[in-house]
């Protein structure tokens, strides 16, 4: 039965996808990117030594990756620019009443009829880099806005 199941699963296209972030599990705003990396984590290791000059590497605690979001430059009006901003503004301000707000977000990845395949829930998220692509008269490019974004914790859902 299950290996039926295997047969009939087609793999998704990596094109497919949506970005929501939200608050306490409601949903806040969904935001478009060109480009979604850094959905995984590592071990990080410590090494114990044994008898007679052996080494163990074993896990000590898990580091989640850096997520990349990139889009093409949007007005400050939308929701996720409008974040990023804040949180960037909390910094330079100094202001002890603000705070960085850092929210959950979840990527869904999509078959092409728009039902979701895989998903994935980053915990506690706050942008620690903002950085735009090159202005080059030259060519004829879009300009693209690159935001990074650190997660306290990434948990595969489907």
């Amino acid at each position: 039965m299950i290996e039926n199941l295997a047969w009939k699963f087609l793999p998704p296209y990596e094109f497919y996808f949506r970005v929501c972030f939200m608050e306490r599990l409601v949903s806040l705003f969904y935001a478009s990117f060109t480009e979604v990396s850094g959905l995984g984590w590592n071990y990080e290791k410590q090494t114990q030594t044994g008898a007679e000059n052996t080494a163990q590497e074993l896990p000590k605690a898990i580091k989640y990756g850096k997520i990349t979001l990139k889009s093409p430059l949007v007005p400050l009006a939308a929701p996720f620019e409008i974040w990023v901003n804040d949180c960037c503004n909390c910094l330079n301000m100094k202001n002890a009443k603000d705070q960085i707000i850092a929210l959950d977000m979840v990527i869904t990845l999509q078959s092409q009829a728009n039902v979701p395949v895989a998903a994935w829930l980053c915990s506690h998220c706050y942008p620690i880099g903002c950085s735009l692509s090159g202005l080059d008269a030259a060519r004829s490019g879009l300009a693209m806005e690159t935001v990074t974004l650190n997660c306290n914790r990434l948990e595969r859902k489907l």
